[in-house]
């Protein structure tokens, strides 16, 4: 390579990694260029003015669903879809066709907590896994493209940051004990980071009682940041 060769992607910098399909980049990483770092914020940016002008082919924000409010008690649809829940489960069973009692559910309850104390790893149960080789934090396991994505972003800027292993007890509602860990560390920030896509009055209570610095990052604060271009 000559000494005098530039980035491909025009940032003006010194090229220094070449990626397999041939581009030459100043960064071992695309996300770090200045110049492609420029393109998605502005790639966010315009996604937002496009809708303005452009709405969502299936546009659910915002939209309530038709049972919003009701109950079985109110609705007569709602009321035939519990009825017909409950009979199901009473016919068919939960796993293995048997039924789980409260006891059972407060013995599996303590052998997880047990588990957890212990050093089991806490994720997202529905989330694909990915493995990311990060030049800072190392080689971690992330649950779903959104943490994957906040990863190379820390990358990307590069801060000091790691895949956060430290668990926190919390008072639940009912007076049992939680455990939260959070997703990640950044060192710069002195803050811990949660992404989060759905959220529950569970999530709002153990970060309400969470002792440390904490920002949780939603699909919408991702989309502000430019770290995803939609949350759809």
């Amino acid at each position: 390579m000559s000494k005098s060769r530039k980035c491909d992607y025009g940032c003006g910098r010194k090229a220094k990694h070449q990626f397999k399909n041939g581009v030459w980049c100043c960064s071992e990483y695309s996300c770090q260029c200045p110049e492609i770092r420029k393109e998605n914020t502005g790639n966010a940016l315009g996604l937002k003015i496009y809708r303005k002008t452009h709405p969502h082919p299936r546009p659910m924000l915002g939209v309530k669903p038709w049972n919003f409010g009701l109950t079985k008690e109110t609705d007569e649809r709602v009321k035939k879809m519990s009825d017909s829940l409950k009979e199901r489960c009473k016919r068919d069973g939960f796993w293995n066709n048997t039924i789980i009692s409260d006891e059972q559910k407060k013995k599996l309850s303590r052998i997880q907590k047990e588990r957890i104390k212990n050093g089991c790893k806490i994720g997202c149960g529905h989330a694909k896994k990915y493995w990311h080789e990060s030049p800072i934090a190392g080689k971690v396991s992330l649950d779903g493209t959104w943490e994957l994505r906040v990863a190379i972003f820390f990358d990307g800027s590069e801060l000091n940051w790691r895949r956060n292993t430290k668990l926190f007890e919390y008072n639940k509602q009912d007076g049992s004990i939680g455990y939260y860990k959070p997703d990640f560390y950044v060192y710069d920030w002195g803050t811990y980071i949660e992404v989060k896509g759905w959220e529950d009055e569970d999530d709002k209570l153990k970060w309400s009682k969470f002792p440390k610095p904490l920002e949780v990052w939603n699909g919408d604060k991702l989309v502000e940041y430019g770290i995803l271009i939609s949350k759809w």
